[in-house]
């Protein structure tokens, strides 16, 4: 079995409209937020961004998480990267005996 490159010159040429349209929206939903309040948060806007941009490319979906806050794209994506797997008991019992932890087959995703 032959595994093919996702991102290869010519398959990133293919993306880029797909981008820039993404980075189109972008920049309409800043300067939208902009109007309603001075201060922004640009790590959650561009966390939409880019989650955006990976659903689209990647998966062919249109998330709209830029506009939609709750999009569930965005929801599942966070909670893959950002959540916690373990409680504090558990990261203690994995940090204090790491055999045992291993044993239990407890991993830690961060």
């Amino acid at each position: 079995m032959k595994l093919s490159s996702t991102f290869t010159s010519g398959k990133m040429k293919f993306m880029y409209p797909t981008v820039m349209s993404v980075a189109n929206e972008f920049m309409a939903v800043m300067h939208e937020k902009v109007q309603q309040k001075s201060v922004l948060e640009i790590r959650e806007l561009v966390a939409r961004f880019t989650v955006d941009v990976i659903g689209t490319c990647a998966f062919g979906i249109q998330c709209n998480s830029l506009r939609d806050e709750k999009a569930e794209f965005l929801y599942f994506g966070r909670k893959a990267l950002v959540d916690k797997r373990h409680g504090a008991l558990i990261m203690g019992l994995m940090l204090s005996f790491p055999k045992v932890a291993r044993r239990l087959r407890l991993v830690k995703t961060r």
